[in-house]
């Protein structure tokens, strides 16, 4: 699931020197205290995205679609700010099926057909506070609680024989836990007050204290239109998972019509184990460059000089290592913001196009495409209208 908001998503992936007033960047929580004292905002997510995988022995295409993050954000005192929100964490879909090529199992039962698919994800809802104990600098905390199944599901279907039975297979991994991000970020004026100008300087550290682990299955035998379960939602293991720490850092150069910035974001897998197993994981990064223009935020006469334009580029080394080969994931993204009168509100469209993996020693590349749109609705509360 591609993270951040869609500003953020847009702009490459930035998000740890991302400070906007009408916008919520949740993966830095000391940016809460960006947000005006007398407004709140509510920030509405939701993505489309085309995969298509190729390999040696497969060629598949998918489409998916989903909730991307619904976000509130409020101040409670003028250097205190505070969020919540519901955002996926990450999700499967994937839905392959071939069938039996050996020509003995052929000639005697006939063309099976396999279908493996997997469904679900983890989602996160969270709860923020940030506060800006001295001027231009700002301290937040998220904490989090993970929930979601990963489902993986296999069916064998054996067409026109009555003296086989097909199957069908259920392996479901559930995940609820606990999740903290502790973020700091750091302003240093450059300009004056007819050029204002800053540098903003950001880090963010991501631990999982407490991950609950379970992992169930079914087993189903059909049968002359008879259906007979050998196990049904079985218990088969559980336990805890020690996520590994999340660490990211970035800078963002900031004036009335650029922001531009760069981040790093390092966590290593390598140690990782999931019921007592080693998941053969490596050390996995992501870089991230972006940018925002915007010609006059300001302006009367012109709508086109108001709206936000964005680009951004990624390179992220995956933790998995599947046959010892590090997999990598390479994009562009594009994007446009547009405001809505005159009180922060505004439109987003965001776009992604990339690559990830490779095809050495029979392994599966994809190249995608994400599109989000969102909206950033900000109004102003505790206001009372006065009439002359």
């Amino acid at each position: 699931v591609p993270k951040g908001s869609i500003k953020s998503f847009s702009m490459g992936g930035l998000t740890q020197g991302m400070r906007d007033a009408h916008i919520i960047n949740s993966f830095n929580p000391a940016s809460y205290t960006r947000q005006d004292t007398m407004s709140f905002i509510l920030d509405l997510g939701a993505m489309g995205g085309y995969q298509r995988y190729e390999g040696e022995e497969m060629n598949q295409e998918f489409l998916t679609g989903a909730i991307h993050h619904v976000d509130l954000q409020f101040p409670i005192g003028r250097y205190v700010g505070m969020a919540a929100g519901f955002e996926p964490v990450s999700q499967m879909g994937y839905d392959i099926t071939r069938y039996e090529e050996r020509p003995e199992v052929v000639s005697e039962i006939g063309r099976i057909r396999y279908r493996h698919f997997g469904t679900g994800g983890l989602n996160q809802a969270f709860l923020g506070i940030a506060v800006e104990p001295v001027r231009y600098f700002s301290v937040g905390l998220n904490a989090g609680y993970l929930f979601g199944s990963i489902n993986r599901q296999q069916e064998m279907h054996v067409p026109n024989n009555a003296l086989y039975a097909e199957s069908d297979y259920d392996d479901r991994t559930v995940v609820k836990g606990i999740d903290l991000a502790l973020g700091v970020q750091g302003i240093i004026p450059v300009g004056d007050e007819t050029h204002p100008r800053e540098i903003r300087l950001g880090a963010t550290v991501q631990y999982a204290p407490w991950v609950s682990v379970e992992n169930r299955f079914e087993v189903a035998y059909r049968y002359i239109n008879q259906q007979r379960y050998l196990a049904e939602n079985e218990l088969r293991d559980e336990g805890t998972a020690q996520l590994p720490l999340r660490m990211a850092f970035g800078a963002m150069y900031c004036d009335r019509r650029w922001e531009v910035g760069a981040d790093m974001t390092l966590q290593d897998w390598s140690n990782f184990e999931l019921l007592g197993v080693d998941q053969g994981m490596d050390r996995g990064y992501s870089a991230h460059v972006g940018m925002q223009y915007t010609p006059n935020r300001f302006s009367q006469r012109s709508y086109g000089a108001r709206m936000r334009y964005r680009l951004g580029l990624h390179l992220e080394k995956k933790p998995i290592m599947p046959k010892d080969h590090a997999i990598y994931d390479m994009g562009f993204s594009a994007g446009l913001g547009f405001p809505y009168k005159h009180i922060g509100s505004m439109f987003h469209l965001g776009a992604r196009v990339g690559l990830v993996g490779t095809k050495d020693d029979g392994l599966v590349q994809g190249i995608y495409a994400n599109l989000l749109l969102g909206l950033s609705l900000n109004d102003i509360w505790f206001f009372k209208r006065k009439y002359h």
